[in-house]
């Protein structure tokens, strides 16, 4: 495989960056989200410690095809030290764009698990 873009995708699927045991990670600060795929059950939980419209930290745990857990591992990456207003602004097309592989049509629901958890957790966020 020469495409630098699918070796991208590999790599997050090896090395699962932001993945951990989210039975340990709870506290002040600490919401959670979740999302499940109706078409293959693809299953990703996102959570996340949020200071001052801020996500400081945050770990995702899941089941799920490459393109599923690749993507976890991207938007978890890239979603740490970002602000809540930046992450709920994101698009599905902007998860495409991080992703930055090509990719089968019927997988695009696959990609966007991860995200989709992430937005559920994000909602739950009070900036009061």
């Amino acid at each position: 495989m020469n495409n630098p873009y699918q070796e991208y995708v590999l790599d997050h699927y090896r090395l699962r960056y932001r993945n951990g045991d989210l039975k340990l990670f709870r506290g002040k600060g600490v919401l959670a989200g979740r999302s499940i795929s109706v078409v293959c059950g693809d299953s990703i939980s996102i959570k996340a410690r949020i200071s001052k419209g801020v996500i400081t930290e945050i770990l995702w745990q899941g089941e799920g095809c490459c393109f599923a857990e690749s993507a976890a591992s991207m938007v978890a990456q890239y979603a740490e030290h970002t602000s809540v207003k930046h992450m709920l602004e994101f698009t599905d097309s902007d998860m495409f764009e991080l992703f930055q592989a090509d990719f089968p049509k019927a997988r695009a629901g696959c990609i966007l698990v991860a995200i989709k958890a992430l937005r559920e957790l994000l909602e739950k966020y009070d900036a009061n």
